[in-house]
């Protein structure tokens, strides 16, 4: 069975997890979907999420269509969380990028498709809210085309072949000897020739079917990094176990066996706030590894050698410095570092005099969220000052 990782990414409120609802609905994953307004849907769970509306912490679920084993990866659309996002990116092997009708194409959809085109990710476009009054397709296209600077963005609700074929004389001559086939609209998307365009509504469940169909007929596995086995992120769990998020590109990976010369206690594979425990990970899984204590977000094992892969793209832009009443700064810097190990947008140093704590992110609601989460975890309170902008 082919397995593919899929992102689906886009700028706040285009829709992006309300179409992630959609289709785990339409795959039986559950019963009837969320909304975000109604603060019920599947993955965004985290008490911040839920409050604010909106995806903070990149999360997977896992279905199966027209025979292609999926894992589904939603992921951050605000632009605070980015590092998050990013992260996730090297592991996908296709990208639906989900744009508002209403709204268009915004600075941050730029940025997203500029983060795949670099990493040659294959992107899906889904056009959402459709059926807002006053929508015209043809200006989405318009602007999809001038706005991503993308050539040959290509409507799948018509008939397509014939305008994948005119991106090189090669397939011209097979689409008019009769040759052009499937396969050669599969490669020329996955070279990014060419970018597919559906169109619907996610709140409707209109052209989720179409777009579904065509990741099943389309997509293919995809790897940038040439490394065995990358690790995406570390997260902790409910009873605060480390878990080492990874994804196995050759060969596979066991419990039992050794990870960064660690032992691997036990594999587990998350869908939504479940999941189940399983003895190994193959070519094209993804995965939390329990046991090793070593690996970080950004490493890899390549050729049986560690090593790092990726570069981030993102730098912070506000850096403050930070203190709490509740505890001193040796075991607030503690908290800090620790911390620091599972989140990508936070980075954590000492001021210049040796006597702050300084930390840089990616944006003020960052520094409201993360508040929130050392209240919870660690039953302090933060209190940010000398603000400023890098």
């Amino acid at each position: 069975m082919k397995k593919i990782t899929l992102g689906i990414l886009a700028h706040v409120d285009a829709g992006k997890t309300t179409l992630s609802e959609n289709i785990l609905y339409r795959c039986r994953v559950i019963n009837s979907p969320g909304r975000v307004d109604n603060r019920d849907t599947f993955l965004d769970t985290d008490p911040v999420e839920r409050l604010r509306g909106i995806t903070v912490y990149s999360k997977e679920a896992r279905f199966t269509y027209e025979g292609v084993s999926y894992t589904l990866i939603d992921t951050p659309g605000h632009s605070d969380f980015y590092k998050d996002l990013e992260r996730s990116l090297y592991a996908l092997d296709a990208a639906i990028l989900v744009i508002s009708a209403s709204e268009g194409v915004q600075a941050h959809t730029r940025l997203l498709y500029s983060a795949c085109k670099k990493l040659s990710i294959p992107v899906y476009i889904y056009i959402n809210k459709m059926d807002m009054p006053g929508v015209e397709k043809s200006q989405i296209m318009t602007d999809i085309r001038h706005s991503l600077m993308i050539d040959n963005p290509v409507d799948m609700s018509l008939d397509y072949m014939e305008e994948f074929s005119v991106v090189s004389e090669e397939y011209i001559e097979k689409y008019l000897d009769g040759r052009f086939s499937e396969d050669d609209v599969a490669d020329i998307i996955e070279d990014g020739l060419a970018v597919p365009v559906y169109a619907g509504s996610a709140l409707k469940g209109l052209g989720v079917e179409e777009l579904l169909h065509g990741l099943s007929l389309y997509s293919r596995p995809h790897d940038i990094t040439g490394a065995d086995s990358i690790v995406i992120r570390i997260k902790r769990s409910s009873t605060m176990e480390r878990m080492t998020y990874v994804k196995v590109l050759k060969g596979s990976v066991e419990v039992r066996g050794e990870y960064f010369g660690e032992k691997i206690s036990q594999i587990r594979q998350y869908n939504g706030e479940r999941y189940e425990c399983v003895d190994r990970l193959e070519a094209g899984d993804t995965g939390y590894l329990l046991g090793p204590e070593k690996p970080l977000a950004g490493m890899c094992i390549r050729d049986g050698i560690e090593d790092m892969y990726g570069i981030s793209m993102a730098t912070p832009v506000i850096s403050v410095a930070v203190t709490s009443k509740d505890t001193d700064d040796i075991l607030l810097m503690r908290y800090l570092k620790e911390y620091e190990v599972e989140e990508p947008s936070l980075n954590v140093s000492k001021g210049s005099n040796n006597k702050d704590i300084i930390i840089d992110v990616m944006g003020k609601m960052y520094l409201d969220v993360l508040k929130g989460k050392f209240k919870e975890r660690f039953h302090i309170e933060l209190e940010y000052s000398k603000i400023r902008v890098l």
